[in-house]
């Protein structure tokens, strides 16, 4: 906060404002649990917004194609990064890391989805990758492989991301 006195010539100071002193304090003791959570988090929001312009390229998938194709490639590193601070998590939790354990794990439903959100994403950008790297002989079979593994991947990751929806918007918007 900027504080301008009133005196002659008006000198100006600044100060923190309490809730920025608040949260400078609350990070002090912020652990590797803690980190991996917004982490994770902010990849979350980041990988939200790229799959819904990626859902808008679908309906009109002909002349946007390109686009598709672009923001699919776009999505590769943000995906990588959280599979790996989910990967992470896991690890961390089930070798008994006294920070991920006091964290706890996330709900039964969504740790059984979870390998399968990680095999159905993988199965999905991988044919998109093939469909763009590969000759035209593998077109047909790789659509197909894309298709379907998108009908399931929207499934099973619809229920993943609705549960995980209160702590990504809690946790990605710390930062």
């Amino acid at each position: 906060v900027v504080a301008i006195s009133t005196e002659d010539p008006p000198v100006m100071t600044l100060r923190s404002h309490p809730h920025v002193r608040h949260a400078r304090a609350s990070t002090r003791h912020a652990t590797s649990a803690d980190g991996n959570s917004r982490l994770t988090g902010s990849l979350a929001i980041v990988l939200f917004v790229l799959l819904a312009i990626e859902g808008v390229t679908i309906v009109r998938i002909g002349p946007l194609l390109n686009v598709h194709v672009f923001v699919g490639t776009v999505l590769i590193a943000p995906v990588v990064y959280k599979i790996a601070s989910t990967g992470w998590r896991v690890l961390k939790y089930y070798i008994g890391d006294p920070d991920y354990r006091r964290k706890g794990p996330p709900v039964l439903l969504l740790r059984l989805l979870g390998p399968l959100v990680v095999l159905l994403t993988v199965a999905l950008l991988g044919s998109g990758i093939g469909l763009v790297v590969l000759p035209r002989t593998w077109r047909a079979p790789l659509l197909t492989v894309h298709q379907a593994s998108f009908v399931l991947w929207f499934a099973v990751t619809s229920v993943h991301v609705l549960g995980h929806l209160g702590e990504m918007i809690r946790v990605g918007a710390l930062d």
